[in-house]
């Protein structure tokens, strides 16, 4: 009999799909932005710069998901999350697809 633990990785998983998913409001920001370029640089630019910001929330809620195992963030630990991380917890080293460790 081994002590191997099961680790529940759906919702690191979820979050991830999500980040790349249809999104209404980040697509509704680009169209408003590339409407918008026909009558300002500067409302184009803030359309731009929405849609950025949404895409940016989205990866950080994913790359901030915590560990099953330490509950440390188990992609990124920095504020400004660039990508979701790798499949491996930054912190304890635990694998999302070979749990058992």
């Amino acid at each position: 009999m081994s002590d191997e633990i099961s680790y529940d990785f759906s919702e690191i998983i979820r979050l991830r799909k999500e980040v790349y998913a249809f999104d209404v409001n980040l697509v509704a920001a680009l169209v408003l932005g590339s409407c918008a370029s026909f009558f300002s640089r500067f409302i184009a630019s803030f359309f731009g710069f929405l849609a950025f910001l949404i895409f940016q929330r989205k990866i950080a809620k994913a790359a901030h998901s915590p560990c099953p195992r330490c509950s440390e963030p188990f992609g990124v630990k920095s504020d400004f999350a660039l990508w979701v991380g790798s499949s491996t917890c930054q912190n304890c080293g635990l694998h999302m697809y070979n749990a058992n460790q």
